[in-house]
Formats: structure tokens, sequence, C-alpha cells
């Protein structure tokens, strides 16, 4: 997906060094210093080859949509109710920013959870295993893209040597 900000660079989905959350990037980084929030819990992302109706609309942007799938004892409520597939754990969503209010309360409503790498915040509400970490942070979500084929993202880190 091209960057909806520069226009030039892709968007890529990457993991953050200091916390380990999920983010989206642009390539173009430095001269464009675009990136999106993704919420916290999810099991597995899927760029889609459908724009996003409201980008195209409005801003004359074609911005992928994207589904997602949570970790069920994540989901609460409020999350439950923007999730329509799957039993209330997965939906799609536009991830431009200010686009889909629903995707924004599932940003919201996740940020509470521990980070992956700090294990921080509150934890006392949040369901976890005997050995008081969360289960989504056993594994990366499955990351998949209509571009290599609905595989999973098959790009190699390069040695620091």
């Amino acid at each position: 997906m091209t960057c909806p900000q520069c226009n030039k660079n892709k968007l890529r989905v990457r993991l953050a060094k200091t916390n380990g959350n999920l983010f989206a990037a642009c390539s173009g980084f430095p001269s464009c210093k675009n990136t999106m929030s993704m919420p916290k819990g999810i099991s597995s992302l899927k760029m889609l080859e459908e724009n996003c109706p409201k980008c195209l609309k409005r801003d004359k942007k074609e911005v992928k949509l994207f589904h997602l799938e949570f970790d069920s004892v994540l989901v609460n409520e409020i999350m439950a109710e923007f999730l329509p597939d799957q039993d209330n754990t997965a939906g799609t969503f536009c991830m431009f920013v200010g686009c889909d209010t629903a995707y924004k309360t599932l940003c919201e409503e996740t940020h509470s959870l521990p980070n992956k790498k700090t294990f921080g915040g509150d934890q006392s509400s949040q369901p976890v295993n005997p050995n008081g970490i969360p289960p989504y942070y056993y594994q990366k979500p499955e990351v998949t893209s209509v571009a290599n084929g609905g595989g999973p993202d098959k790009r190699v880190k390069k040695d620091a040597s």
C-alpha cells in the first residue's frame, strides 16, 4: 500500500524496538515520518485488495483496508461492538488517521494492555497465564499480504555483522 501522506513510498507493518508494539510506517523514513498506530492484542492481520471508500471519496487516496483478528481472551464488551466477524474477535478497518472511528476505539481500548517487552501497566484486569504473561506475547501475529499471495510475510532481516 502506498503511504497516504507522501504518496510515493510503501507502508510497512513494523514491530517497535522499544516496546514490541505493532505499527505501520512509511518506508520513506526519514523524509516521510508517517506512522499509524495499531491496537495491541492482534493475533493476525491481512491487508485486503479493497480500498477504503471514505478515503477514496474524501481525500482521493487509495488506502487499503485491513482485516484484524484479536486474541479472544482480550476482547472486552466495547471492543466486541466493533468486531462483527468470528464471534466478535475480528473485523475490517481503515487504519488512516481520523477515518475509521471503530479502529480508533480499538486502539484506545487496547492502549492499557501491557507492552510486549516491558509488561508494564495494570495487569490486574488482564487475562494472564500462570507465569503472569499475557497470552498474545508468545508469538508475533501472522502478517499476510495480498501482494505475496496471502502467505506469511517473507522479508528477511539482515545480519548486523
